[in-house]
């Protein structure tokens, strides 16, 4: 298995997929007929054509194909940590961590009604969850032990010490969004920690494939690591490509709701001696008509790709 190099942070966080148990489902594509797949060599076109149309069918199946333009997708995280980090106090850091945490106030258990606000100006009202239910949720498990005050043994819990409505923006399939949320005042940490407020009921996972091992399944297949830039019919992907690979090629297969992409190169010869390390490199795939609000997906993991980092 291969390392990745150090990337450049990306300021837009990922969103954690949810897994719907569909190993061993291989389904054809059903609905519009799909567009005539188009490869530049490489990779096999019939393991990638069937894998394109069982993700384009998973995705269809889910009902994410709807929710995608009008409902609540989010790409971000729902708890979200400081900004700023833990301005070097470990201790905090390894409380919260290990889900050594407790309220020094009363957190209300009412519920409520909000709205969403999309970037485009839209509105969505959704149903909020109680500050209770948010903290809840936002506090990890206790595992391990709680780090001691220093010069004790006593335990020095990260405690909340206020808790207040507010809002943030986060990434979703329909772009930038400000969204209701739950605040928590942290004795000791100079920003709070966030748990966004959003009724479980008006928010829609995003499914996943069980991944394809795609130099074990498809000779040269590679990794996408997300698209670089979308104009027209043109989208220049991010390939991840080992240290010996060479002559990278981007794969599309399209129909009227999904853009499915994949990439493949010339793989080493057995026995070449290679370093381990993650090389990302464009390549640019054109689809019959404008992406639009479509999303693309990633063929081996079927997960949807996000804008990525730029190569250096």
């Amino acid at each position: 298995m291969r390392t990745a190099a150090p990337r450049r942070p990306v300021r837009r966080a990922h969103v954690v997929i949810a897994v719907l148990g569909l190993a061993g489902l291989v389904l054809a594509a059903c609905g519009s007929q799909p567009a005539s797949p188009r490869a530049t060599g490489g990779m096999p076109v019939d393991p990638f054509i069937a894998r394109a149309q069982q993700v384009a069918q998973t995705w269809r199946d889910s009902g994410l194909l709807t929710s995608w333009t009008t409902g609540f997708v989010p790409f971000s995280p729902l708890t979200l940590e400081p900004v700023g980090g833990y301005a070097s106090n470990e201790n905090l850091k390894a409380a919260y961590g290990n889900g050594y945490v407790k309220s020094a106030v009363t957190l209300p258990v009412e519920a409520g009604k909000g709205e969403i606000t999309y970037a485009d100006g839209s509105r969505q009202p959704v149903g909020l969850v109680s500050a209770q239910s948010a903290y809840t949720a936002m506090v990890p498990p206790q595992q391990g032990t709680c780090p001691p005050k220093p010069g004790t043994s006593t335990c020095d819990w990260a405690i909340v010490s206020k808790v207040e409505p507010g809002t943030t923006t986060i990434l979703t399939s329909r772009g930038e969004a400000t969204v209701p949320t739950w605040k928590f005042t942290v004795i000791g940490l100079r920003e709070p920690l966030v748990r966004v407020a959003v009724d479980p009921a008006d928010i829609t996972t995003m499914p996943e494939l069980p991944p394809i091992d795609g130099r074990g399944s498809w000779t040269g297949a590679t990794s996408v690591e997300g698209w670089q830039a979308i104009k027209g019919t043109s989208v220049t992907l991010a390939l991840g490509l080992g240290a010996c690979d060479k002559d990278p090629r981007g794969l599309v297969w399209e129909n009227d709701d999904v853009v499915v992409v994949g990439g493949s190169v010339t793989p080493p010869d057995p026995g070449t001696a290679c370093t381990a390390q993650l090389i990302i490199t464009p390549v640019t795939v054109t689809t019959k008509a404008p992406v639009g609000t479509r999303p693309i997906l990633d063929v081996l993991s079927g997960r949807a790709l996000l804008k990525s980092y730029a190569p250096d």
